[in-house]
């Protein structure tokens, strides 16, 4: 799929605006949890955050593999939690479906977390392995966007002062990377 694709009814406005900032990872889902659109500092955070990555998918299915070691249960949770609430937001189509039923059938650890009664987010926070700069805890929210159902903005931040101090390096270091 074409960058172009991936972003096709993104408005530019909040593309424009998650690009600006530098020190606050950021991205935009849409309600099959694929990421739509992610800043240099959210890329940076986790490769879970670029564009056109399947957010479960990437958890319960491809986390060993890419990673050597699978996503947190923390993340897991959270994973799921969100992918429940998408389907309460929205009605469930082949696509939902679809990728429902590869979870399950690929990851003993979805299907366990799907069967469970939802359990209530609340505020979360996720701790990422960062190699650049080590663990960065973050807190995070998911906003509706106006007049685009399809979409949530997911912004993070830090959730200590350790970890803020981490993520203003790591964002730094991201700044530098593309300035070059």
């Amino acid at each position: 799929m074409a960058d172009d694709d991936i972003t096709a009814g993104l408005p530019a406005d909040l593309r424009e605006l998650i690009d600006s900032w530098s020190g606050t990872p950021a991205f935009v889902r849409d309600r099959h949890l694929d990421v739509i659109a992610s800043n240099a500092l959210a890329r940076a955070v986790s490769p879970a955050f670029v564009e056109g990555v399947n957010l479960a998918r990437r958890t319960f299915v491809e986390s060993d593999v890419i990673d050597g070691r699978p996503a947190s249960p923390e993340i897991a949770q959270a994973v799921t939690t969100a992918l429940r609430d998408s389907l309460d937001r929205h009605e469930a189509d082949a696509q939902f479906l679809d990728l429902v039923g590869e979870l399950e059938a690929g990851s003993g650890r979805f299907a366990g977390a799907w069967a469970e009664p939802a359990a209530d987010q609340g505020d979360a926070v996720l701790t990422y392995r960062v190699e650049a700069v080590g663990p960065v805890r973050l807190r995070y929210q998911d906003l509706r966007i106006p007049d685009q159902n399809e979409y949530t903005l997911v912004v993070m931040r830090p959730a200590d002062e350790s970890s803020r101090v981490s993520l203003q390096r790591l964002s730094e270091l991201t700044t530098g990377l593309s300035e070059s």
